[in-house]
Formats: structure tokens, C-alpha cells, sequence
């Protein structure tokens, strides 16, 4: 039964290649880390060089976390050592609250894999589908008997799976109010300290006469007497950022050429000349010393963003400011309460901090953020829209004898003669790893167009990227798979009879089951290993410390690919949950993967503590907590749904069929009885 089941061996390839991956990249990790501390322990060897002075937005010195140890392991249990409440302090809110997020689902699904292994696998292990002959629709093999697919319809083993699922839902709930019970907490002693962000508040859409800073304060020091400490208000700074662009085309132009000369090839051939002229091999243009002019060019810029910067005042108002109050209490308030008369009612909320501004959006106009926003929810429009298409031409692959039997892709025959390893590689395997990498494209999209809404914050920015992540996620990841696997079983039946869409949904979801157990097996061990050994930068670091040679282009290089962003792994953290806890009941195995996906997760990021690149104060967890909630409402509908469409097609439907097919005789009866 077991090894020639295609969702079996779809499995198998997944494990068994993810388990040696694991070891290798473990292996090298114990190996590289000790080599290349630059990359595997960046933030620590950076803040103990002696020509680098390490300080965060606020000015003060970066926490690091304590040393490591040696070994396979080491690493690891000094990273599970470190408290989270030092976390906070060195890597802020939102990373401890994903670690700890990742944890509770590791303790979800452990506790769901004894429960399903206790209750669920001997109820469906012993159930009857997989004793039918071989050419039945309902039957089963492989890891499939230990899944809701081995279970004859209208059967009270479902009663079994029933109350299963509920004690789940109320783990997860459970689990879930703990644990933001503890963000709660977190949150109100973050909003404690004394961090800038307290204090600053963002206006935007400022009216007409508020065109500078003096104006802005004396609005606000008229309502909140000496508490107004200074107003920063945003001006049209364009050709400053220009200037301050050709600024370091100068810098990393002498510094480039600087290099080169001190190298005793470059001494040889001398310093380096040009000709300063739009086309630099035009005649007739002396050639100077390049770089002394790039040195020129540099004193010039540097000269006139002063003069433009002392002249700011002139320069054309944005109509937004941020104001910074002497206390936290002024600042709430001012952010949350509408003051003063309709005509000077603008926008304003508490501010990112310095790092998190968003310069480029803050000054756009109200007009255009309902345009822009249009475009971000009308391309998600279209990608759900458009993917559905998509997951179907992939979920083929995975239904290829269902294809087979249609007279379209009779062609497709010769392929299943192919030895069977191979035919489940390619049903079970190759649809998971297609459908990983082509879900990769939208969500680059959505990020960009998630950059063009108008957010005053990066932070904001990045929790509605987090959103266009999950919502595509759900379709492409989850909904389409699970609708497309199934329709696609037997297509052939479909175009012959279109109400049995129900019926074949019902018997066809539960075997859909191991498509989703091999993705997250893949994404556990491959995608987690690729995490810790850090491929990307192993790969570019070389390559850009071979191009960019100065001290600047060396800094830059090492810190390539040291900090990370948070929208894809909290949403990423809702998808799995979605994929876990959606089939902990019908299939339960996929508890297993779940949890060995979380435990490396939760391990190895721990580890890694890659820098934020802002800290949002804990805003991206509300979102995934969210996520979460969401993911259990289509959990417990999609369970109660198999189960009744079951029951309904096993003893409703067959009586239905009777009653329209009962003699004429009956009929007439039935009228009179109802005229009566």
C-alpha cells in the first residue's frame, strides 16, 4: 500500500532530500560560521571592531547578544539562552514577538500531533476505503489510511474528527489569548520608555496657511501650552536630494580612482586623467586630474546643499510637519483628538521613529492616496483573479491520470508507463516546487505597490504589505490548491454530470491533504536551512568585495543582507498555520511536519536575530495575529463542510434521486397529500 501511493512517494521525495539538506547546511554552518563572522555573526563582530562606532537611530550603542559557543550546537543553546526581555532591548517588539509566535505554534502542533496520533490515527487507520478494490474511486493507500480519505462516507467515525477539531480550535484560542496577553503587556512597557517615537507627532494635509514652521507651533502651543518643544515642517527638498545624489557619485568616484592609484599597478600607470566634458573623448578638452576633480565636485555639493538647506525656508511647503512635545501624555493626545474648528482639521498620528519616515510618501497629497491605494487593491483584484488559472494549470501536474482520461490530454498516457518513482515525482513533488516559485512573483509586485501607497511610516508600509501577503497567500496557497486538486480528480466525471461537483469535492479534499503535508515538509527543511546558512550572502559577498574595493564598498558589502524585514515571515508564519491547522483533521499527519517547520523556525532564527531595519513596536504581530483568527475561521467551515457534504451525499441525496425517479403513480399520490 504504501510504496506505490503517489502522495507517498511525493513525500518521500520531500523528506528525504530535506533531511540531508538539513545535515549538509548544518555541517557548513559549524564549519563556516567560525570563518566568516562577518556574515554568521554579524552585529557582534561589528560592534567589537576598534574603527567602527556602532550606534542606533537613537545614538546609543547596539546591544549585542552574548557569545556562542562552539560545535554543532553551541551556537544554538547560547541563542536559546538569551532572554527576550534583552532581546527587546537589542532587536526590539516585533522580533521577539515572532519568536515567541513561533514558538506557540511548536507548542500548537505538538500537542495536535499527540492528540491526532492518540484519537485520529487508529480511528482512520482502521477504517475501511483502503480494503476496496484498487479501481474505486474511494480507494486509498499509502499514508492516505491515516487520513479522513480512508473513512466510508456516512461512517460515525467522523463523529471522531468532530470533536477533534473543536478541542484544537479551542487550543489555538487559547493559546492564541495568552500570548497576546503577553504582547499586551510587552507593548505597554515599550510605550513606557522613553523612546523619541513618544514624543513626535506627523501631521499631514496641513491647510493653506500653515506654510512653515513657526505657523504649525503656534497652533499647537495655543492649544497645549509649553509643551510644544519644535517644529520640524517638511518643504520641497527635491533639489536637495539631487544634489546630495551627485554628492556621493562624487565620493564613490575619488575614492574608486583613490584605490586604484594606490595599488602598484595603478602607481605605474600614473593618476588618473579624463576629460570633464559630456563626451569624454571629445577633442579639444583639456584632460585633469580625476581626482582632483572628483574632489572638486565634492567640495561643490557640499558647499551648495549647505547654502540650500541654510535657505530651506524658501524653499516650496509641503504641508506637513512633525511636531515634538516635552511629554508622552501631550503627544498622545495631540495625535488621537480632533482639535480645533473643521477648517484646520489635517491628519495626525504618532511618528516612526527617525529611520522609519517616509520621506518620499509623507508630502503626497490626499488626493492621490485613494488613487494609489486603488491600484494596489486592484492588481490583488487581479492576481487572485489571474492565479486561479494559474494553481489550476500546476494542480494538473498533480492529477495527471485524471487528465489522462480526457479526450484534450489523452496524450499525456506514455507518461504514466514511466517508472513509477518518477510519475510520483512529478505529481507529487513538482507541482509544490513550481507553486512555491511562481507564488514568489506577485508578492515582489505587491511590495512595490505597497511602497507607492501613502503611509507617513515604514512601518505602516510594511503591515500592509504584510496584509497582501496573506490575502494572496490564502487563494494562491490554500484555496486554489484545495479547490483545484480536487476538481481536478475526476474531470471526466465533472463534464458528464456537473452536480456531482459536491460529491467529488467531499472524497477528493481529504486526499488533497499530502499536496499541502510535502509543501510545508519542503518549506521546513529546505527554506529553513537555506535561512540559517544565509546562501545569498555566502554567494554575493564575494562577488561584490571583487568589485567595490574601498573601505566604503567593503562596509556596505559586509552588511548586505544583514537586516530583515517582517512582513513575508509573519505572513508567512499565518500561511503555514492556515495549511497546518486547516488539515489537522483531516489529515493529520501534516500536525508532524508542522511542528518539525516551527521547532527549526523558532531555533534557528533565534540564532540568526538578523537586525530590523525599524522597529515597529510590535505592529506587524497585531497584523499576524489577525492572520491567525482568520486562518481558524477557514479552518473549521472547510472540516464541517467535508464532513456534511459527506453525509449528505451517503443518505440525503441518494433518497432525493429516488424521489425523482419514483413511478408516476407516487407522484400523484405525493400532490394529493400536499393539496390536503
Amino acid at each position: 500500500h504504501i510504496m506505490v501511493d503517489k502522495s507517498t512517494l511525493a513525500f518521500i521525495w520531500a523528506l528525504v532530500p530535506g533531511i540531508v539538506i538539513l545535515f549538509v547546511v548544518l555541517a557548513l554552518f559549524s564549519y563556516l560560521r567560525p570563518r566568516r563572522p562577518i556574515i554568521f555573526d554579524f552585529r557582534r563582530t561589528l560592534t567589537t571592531r576598534d574603527d567602527i562606532d556602532a550606534l542606533d537611530c537613537n545614538g546609543q550603542h547596539i546591544v549585542t547578544p552574548p557569545p556562542v559557543g562552539d560545535g554543532w550546537f553551541g551556537a544554538f543553546k547560547a541563542a536559546l539562552a538569551y532572554s527576550d526581555d534583552e532581546m527587546v532591548e537589542s532587536h526590539g517588539l516585533d522580533m521577539v514577538m515572532y519568536l515567541r509566535m513561533q514558538k506557540v505554534m511548536f507548542g500548537v502542533f505538538s500537542v495536535a500531533t499527540l492528540l491526532t496520533a492518540a484519537v485520529l490515527y487508529p480511528v482512520y487507520a482502521t477504517a475501511g476505503n483502503k480494503d476496496l478494490p484498487k479501481d474505486d474511486a474511494s480507494y486509498v493507500a499509502g499514508l492516505d489510511i491515516i487520513s479522513m480519505a480512508n473513512v466510508p462516507t456516512e461512517s460515525a467515525r467522523y463523529w471522531a474528527t468532530a470533536v477533534v477539531d473543536v478541542i484544537l480550535t479551542a487550543i489555538v484560542i487559547s493559546a492564541m489569548a495568552k500570548l497576546y496577553a503577553e504582547f499586551a503587556s510587552r507593548r505597554i512597557a515599550y510605550r513606557k520608555k522613553n523612546w523619541p517615537t513618544s514624543y513626535a507627532v506627523v501631521c499631514m494635509d496641513l491647510p493653506a496657511n500653515y506654510t512653515n514652521s513657526k505657523s504649525v507651533y503656534d497652533y499647537f502651543d495655543g492649544v497645549f501650552p509649553g509643551e510644544v518643544l519644535d517644529v520640524n515642517y517638511v518643504q520641497d527638498g527635491t533639489e536637495i536630494l539631487n544634489m546630495k545624489k551627485l554628492y556621493w557619485k562624487a565620493v564613490s568616484k575619488r575614492e574608486g580612482l583613490e584605490y586604484k592609484f594606490s595599488t602598484p599597478k595603478g602607481a605605474a600607470k600614473g593618476r588618473p586623467e579624463h576629460r570633464p566634458a559630456a563626451c569624454g573623448a571629445c577633442r579639444g578638452v583639456e584632460k585633469v586630474d580625476s581626482i582632483e576633480y572628483w574632489q572638486g565636485e565634492q567640495d561643490r555639493l557640499t558647499e551648495e546643499i549647505r547654502n540650500a538647506q541654510e535657505a530651506s525656508e524658501s524653499l516650496a511647503p509641503r504641508f506637513c510637519a512633525v511636531v515634538i512635545f516635552a511629554s508622552k501624555a501631550a503627544a498622545t493626545t495631540a495625535a488621537q483628538l480632533q482639535i480645533g474648528p473643521a477648517t484646520t482639521l489635517f491628519f495626525r498620528d504618532l511618528a516612526g521613529e527617525p529611520n522609519a519616515v517616509n520621506w518620499p510618501r509623507i508630502s503626497m497629497k490626499a488626493s492621490m492616496a485613494p488613487v494609489f491605494s486603488a491600484i494596489s487593491w486592484g492588481m490583488m483584484f487581479f492576481f487572485i483573479v489571474f492565479w486561479g488559472g494559474v494553481v489550476a494549470a500546476v494542480m494538473g501536474l498533480a492529477n495527471l491520470q485524471s487528465l489522462a482520461d480526457t479526450s484534450a490530454f489523452s496524450w499525456l498516457s506514455p507518461v504514466l508507463d514511466w517508472p513509477e518513482a518518477i510519475v510520483g515525482l512529478i505529481e507529487g513533488l513538482l507541482p509544490v516546487v513550481v507553486l512555491i516559485v511562481l507564488n514568489m512573483l506577485p508578492v515582489i509586485i505587491m511590495s512595490i505597490l505597497a511602497g507607492r501607497e501613502r503611509w507617513h511610516s515604514l512601518n505602516l508600509t510594511e503591515a500592509q504589505f504584510q496584509i497582501y501577503i496573506y490575502i494572496f497567500s490564502l487563494f494562491a496557497t490554500f484555496v486554489y490548491p484545495v479547490l483545484g486538486s480536487a476538481l481536478l480528480t475526476d474531470i471526466q466525471g465533472i463534464i458528464n454530470d456537473p452536480t456531482s461537483i459536491p460529491k467529488i469535492l467531499a472524497s477528493a479534499i481529504p486526499k488533497g491533504g499530502f499536496f499541502f503535508i510535502t509543501l510545508v515538509t519542503l518549506t521546513a527543511f529546505v527554506n529553513n536551512s537555506m535561512e540559517l546558512l544565509q546562501i545569498v550572502r555566502l554567494i554575493v559577498q564575494p562577488i561584490f568585495g571583487w568589485l567595490f574595493k574601498t573601505e566604503r564598498g567593503r562596509r556596505k558589502t559586509e552588511a548586505f543582507g544583514s537586516v530583515q524585514s517582517f512582513p513575508k515571515p509573519y505572513a508567512m508564519t499565518a500561511v503555514i498555520f492556515l495549511l497546518g491547522i486547516g488539515y489537522s483533521s483531516i489529515s493529520p499527519f501534516i500536525c508532524v511536519v508542522s511542528t518539525v517547520y516551527f521547532g527549526l523556525q523558532y531555533v534557528f532564527q533565534r540564532y540568526l536575530l538578523a537586525d530590523p531595519p525599524i522597529d515597529g513596536g510590535g505592529i506587524m504581530f497585531r497584523g499576524a495575529f489577525q492572520q491567525i483568527i482568520i486562518s481558524l475561521m477557514f479552518k473549521t467551515p472547510v472540516v464541517a463542510a467535508d464532513i456534511g457534504v459527506s453525509y449528505f451525499f451517503a443518505a440525503v441525496h441518494p433518497r432525493l434521486q429516488h424521489r425523482q425517479h419514483a413511478p408516476p403513480q407516487q407522484i400523484q399520490q405525493r400532490h394529493r397529500l400536499r393539496r390536503l
